[in-house]
């Protein structure tokens, strides 16, 4: 209500809870403007490095497009009307991270069965507390 209020994109940063439900019941990432989320090495789905952006709405698809690679208006095959990196991920890259996206549900129990094990073996220490794991959060070490 705030962004929308003040003209403002809410941008998502799912990369640790991907497959997970906000309070309202709504997947994370499908509520936002744009949802982003990194494919570095320690997140539950990865490729190594980089990561995906999603816009919500069509009309940033080309933008987004464009961005990742290197500027390229596909109007103007070869110009450049602004400075962008090549950020595609490569076929090999893409592979792996949709291997991993079948095994989400599983990739996550995993995740929560090692959160689990670090709040059991922390309990016993004085000063020490975890945050409330709630059932629907994503478990996060």
């Amino acid at each position: 209500a705030l962004c929308k209020e003040k003209g403002w994109w809410l941008l998502e940063d799912i990369c640790e809870a991907m497959g997970t439900r906000a309070d309202n019941g709504a997947l994370v990432g499908t509520f936002g403007d744009f949802a982003v989320a990194s494919l570095y090495a320690n997140k539950p789905i990865t490729a190594g490095d980089g990561g995906w952006v999603h816009a919500r709405e069509a009309k940033h698809h080309d933008r987004l497009k464009s961005l990742i690679n290197h500027g390229f208006d596909p109007a103007y095959h070869f110009l450049h009307f602004e400075t962008a990196p090549n950020a595609k991920m490569n076929g090999l890259g893409a592979a792996f991270v949709c291997s991993q996206v079948k095994m989400l549900p599983e990739i996550m129990q995993h995740r929560a069965r090692v959160a689990a094990w670090y709040r059991e073996e922390l309990a016993g220490i004085d000063g020490l507390s975890c945050l409330e794991q709630r059932t629907h959060d994503a478990p996060w070490v």
